[in-house]
């Protein structure tokens, strides 16, 4: 029987989700998470995890505590631990000691190593647990470390800034800029919220970014290039700033050995992949060396029109941000180019002065009936 939850438990469990949005850009990989102590009807003591590798959100709870926490409960948005496979202990046998009469969660944990162990701990010593409150609003909040865990894979934002006629620009080969400074302070939050930023070979030649966090706060992206045959200027600003040890080309084992020797000499992690018959990458290939090697656990996707269309095509995105400037171009370059048939779902529109970013998501398929 599923369990019945009062609007106080509720309004408990999104003051954990405000909470746990204080850790954004500081606790990845891991999770974001908040926890509120709640005594007699009063919250006595609240805390969220503030950056990686440092106290879990209950731990922070328990220690800015003002009065006595036994027969209190315990709202946290994530199941709380119970492996000790890093760098802090476990939550769960804090929580039984202190003893907490009442545990409530919004989402069980997708790590195989926590799973409903934490939980059920908790059962075993005589706490009441209850979970699955706001569950949806929960795996919102976490969808990087939700979908890297089930799918282990990085969780893929494509990020596409184009005109009303839906040209990314007005030549191949040349950068057309598009978008106001609203736009570019959104980007780069995006960027600082993601583990790694992703550009094919030709976004390198024709726009030379920085693809660092410069207008918003918060730390820089690894960089990741695709660059099968490293067609790319040994100058560009990706190779040969002071971030060169965030940046991480792969490649294929057709590219010229000399450039990959330069590349490493300069700082830059050089990554060879098999080329694919057509002389691309495979993207699966890609994926799995970035969550396998690299640990890249959320990936933002900037371009350019080959990259997003290959994304699309195989499937590897979960979404779709489109940034909207009021500009027509007449003709120029589409974002895609001979891809799939695709369904979407528009999550919201974000109005950013004169552009506005639509957030789309894959479509869910029905339900059989």
């Amino acid at each position: 029987m599923a369990p019945v939850f009062s609007d106080f438990d509720k309004k408990m469990m999104r003051r954990c989700f405000q909470l746990a949005r204080k850790g954004q850009a500081r606790v990845h990989p891991n999770p974001m998470v908040g926890a509120v102590i709640v005594k007699d009807g009063r919250i006595i003591a609240e805390g969220y995890h503030h950056y990686f590798g440092g106290p879990h959100a209950e731990v922070e709870a328990f220690k800015n505590a003002k009065e006595d926490v036994t027969g209190a409960t315990l709202y946290c948005n994530l199941e709380p631990c119970c492996h000790t496979n890093k760098k802090t202990p476990p939550c769960t046998p804090l929580i039984i000691s202190k003893k907490i009469a009442r545990v409530v969660v919004s989402n069980i944990d997708p790590n195989p190593e926590v799973s409903g162990k934490g939980l059920q701990q908790l059962r075993e010593a005589g706490i009441e647990v209850q979970a699955g409150l706001l569950a949806e609003e929960g795996e919102e909040l976490n969808r990087f470390f939700f979908v890297s865990m089930r799918e282990q894979r990085p969780y893929v934002t494509v990020k596409v800034a184009q005109s009303v006629d839906g040209f990314i620009s007005a030549k191949r080969g040349s950068q057309t800029w598009l978008t106001g400074d609203k736009s570019v302070r959104y980007v780069h939050r995006l960027r600082s919220f993601h583990d790694a930023v992703l550009v094919g070979s030709g976004t390198i030649v024709s726009d030379d970014p920085q693809l660092n966090v410069r207008y918003a706060r918060g730390p820089n992206p690894k960089r990741i290039i695709l660059a099968p045959h490293l067609q790319v200027p040994l100058n560009a600003a990706v190779f040969s700033d002071k971030h060169t040890e965030q940046t991480v080309v792969i490649t294929s084992d057709l590219a010229a050995s000399h450039k990959v020797k330069a590349l490493e000499e300069a700082g830059v992690t050089v990554y060879r992949l098999p080329g694919t018959a057509d002389g691309l990458l495979d993207l699966n290939d890609v994926m799995r060396v970035l969550w396998e090697k690299f640990k890249i656990h959320s990936l933002l996707v900037e371009g350019g029109q080959k990259v997003f269309s290959a994304f699309l095509n195989a499937g590897l995105w979960d979404e779709w941000i489109v940034l909207q400037a009021p500009k027509i171009l007449g003709q120029g370059v589409t974002a895609l180019s001979d891809v799939k048939p695709t369904a979407f779902t528009l999550k919201k529109i974000v109005r950013l002065g004169e552009d506005a970013a639509l957030i789309f998501t894959k479509k869910k398929s029905d339900k059989a009936s």
